[in-house]
């Protein structure tokens, strides 16, 4: 608050996050199985690992052949220019696909490139799956490595944020590492069970597909570890809810710009699935809603001049985000414990400095995800 004589209203209203969230089945047995990058217009690309094609599929779901030509195209990834950067894992080579799907072969020789990313320069950064290790293609074409720290396990994809920190992912064993931006050395922000197929990142977030798991993983980049965020864990294709949802080896992830769409291919299906509505807070719910051993107070005093309380119950021990966010979804405060005891707990949020409007305060486990509007 800018001013202690403005007093933030608030409505405390429990409700969950899954609300409002759904998956559902855009294509069914699609030409595709890999890599998915999502161009300015909606369309999703996908490749299709163990053949030669790169498939494009319309919001609508109209599934077309976009470019054919490649060995095990994987993770693809568009540049600022809209041209698709397609890593061809076969032949050792990447290529580039412009808008009208004429392909072009931009580098001749790099080992089992796997993932693309680019930084705000345009520099590509190309994880090597057999080759442990990562490599910077520079806007002159120069291509030299990056990274090859001794715990790159398989490195399948790779992510740069928005302050220019680069996240890599391990398919081997589901690490999921943060470069340092001095030393170079990889510093752990979750290891998922199983392994990993690709990630996307959506503001703090890397979502993260679990291909041996049939879970999609959910990564706070900032306090670490991870929640279940969608898939009950057994094969299936059922739509639904994200607790209901089953999946069938979840491997290609990205997300609409907005990051309240995403879009995940799997693998062993070749189905291409959708979950929408993840920046939904909007639908309000009964405290029935909520798991009865979890319990999310509404926060006190209410309304607050600047500080408040919130209070939860834990029913087993674990590791608790605890995060503000505006009305953007952008974070505003958080806290994490990696390790708290069962039981009953306060958290107290001073709002000096902030100014007043719609403010939600979310409380995340590894099992669950509740908030409330304030």
């Amino acid at each position: 608050m800018n001013q202690l004589s403005k007093i933030l209203t608030i409505t405390c209203l429990i409700i969950s996050i899954a609300q409002g969230q759904t998956v559902e089945t855009l294509v069914s047995g699609g030409n595709f199985n890999d890599g998915i990058a999502l161009d300015q217009l909606g369309n999703i690309y996908i490749a299709y690992y163990g053949n030669s094609n790169v498939n494009r599929v319309t919001p609508e779901g109209v599934e077309t052949v976009f470019a054919d030509g490649f060995s095990n195209p994987n993770g693809i990834q568009f540049d600022a220019d809209g041209n698709l950067w397609v890593p061809s894992n076969g032949s050792n080579q990447v290529y580039i696909v412009s808008p009208e799907g004429n392909s072009t072969l931009e580098i001749p020789s790099i080992g089992t490139p796997t993932g693309i990313e680019f930084d705000a320069d345009g520099n590509a950064y190309i994880t090597q799956y057999g080759s442990n290790k990562v490599s910077r293609y520079d806007t002159e074409g120069v291509l030299e490595y990056y990274n090859e720290h001794v715990d790159l396990n398989g490195p399948v994809d790779i992510e740069v944020s928005a302050n220019g920190t680069i996240y890599i992912a391990n398919y081997n064993d589901g690490r999921i590492f943060r470069v340092h931006q001095n030393s170079g050395q990889l510093i752990e922000v979750a290891d998922i069970p199983g392994s990993l197929g690709f990630t996307t990142l959506v503001g703090d977030v890397i979502y993260a597909t679990g291909i041996t798991t049939n879970i999609i993983y959910a990564i706070d980049i900032i306090a670490g570890g991870y929640t279940n965020f969608a898939g009950t864990g057994s094969a299936g294709s059922a739509n639904g809810s994200l607790e209901e949802a089953t999946f069938n080896g979840p491997n290609g992830i990205a997300a609409t710009p907005d990051g309240d769409t995403l879009y995940i291919s799997d693998y062993n299906t070749r189905n291409l699935r959708r979950i929408v509505g993840i920046n939904s807070a909007t639908d309000v719910d009964d405290k029935s809603f909520i798991e009865p051993d979890f319990k999310l107070e509404p926060n006190y005093p209410n309304p607050f001049n600047p500080s408040t309380t919130i209070g939860y119950t834990l029913p087993e021990n674990g590791s608790v985000l605890i995060t503000i966010l505006n009305s953007k979804g952008q974070r505003v405060d958080y806290s994490y414990n990696p390790l708290q005891n069962a039981g009953s707990y306060d958290y107290n949020f001073d709002g000096s400095g902030l100014s007043s409007g719609v403010y939600i305060y979310q409380i995340r486990t590894r099992d669950q995800i509740s908030q409330g509007k304030m």
